[in-house]
């Protein structure tokens, strides 16, 4: 894990230990949760990136739902624009 600038964060070792001793099947982790001398792995939330590929890759070889719900997509495509526009012009940018 490195921050923004490519520098290393303090938890850097906690990340590479956790991966080296990461055992099969195990959920990848979010963060780390510690108290004192112990730490317990935080399991990422389901939905994350890491999921959308393997359902991606099963919609479109056939049979699986879609991944994500196009009128999601669409909707958030629409926030995003009028971020967008909002940041351009320096005005708020309703949603209808």
């Amino acid at each position: 894990m490195t921050s923004f600038e490519g520098e290393p964060t303090p938890f850097e070792a906690l990340d590479d230990a956790y991966e080296e001793s990461r055992r099969p099947g195990e959920p990848v982790h979010e963060g780390w949760l510690v108290r004192g001398a112990e730490r317990t792995p935080v399991p990422a939330p389901r939905g994350g990136h890491h999921d959308i590929y393997p359902a991606l890759a099963e919609w479109v070889l056939g049979g699986a739902p879609a991944p994500v719900d196009p009128a999601d997509a669409v909707a958030t495509a629409r926030v995003l624009d009028a971020a967008r526009r909002s940041a351009a012009e320096d005005e708020v940018v309703r949603l209808t």
